[in-house]
């Protein structure tokens, strides 16, 4: 959100994903079938699913009410 729509997330928010990370981190070091071709596709697919996300929220903004296509109807039309 913070490169498309300039929307910019509180640091205290930001932070409470140091848990998760550091826990996705430990967990993936004591994989011994890890490999970094993995790793970039699990992030390419986590980054793809994040922009559909960010992408139809600014579409959303330019659909008229009366075009019947609210948040449900618009996520159902993407997935």
């Amino acid at each position: 959100g913070m490169i498309f729509m300039k929307d910019f997330v509180p640091i205290p928010v930001l932070l409470t994903l140091v848990p998760v990370v550091v826990g996705v981190a430990i967990a993936s070091s004591a994989d011994m079938e890890f490999t970094w071709l993995c790793f970039a596709c699990a992030m390419g697919s986590n980054i793809f699913f994040s922009l559909r996300g960010v992408l139809s929220k600014v579409t959303m903004k330019g659909i008229r009410p009366e075009a019947n296509m609210g948040p449900a109807n618009h996520f159902a039309v993407l997935t």
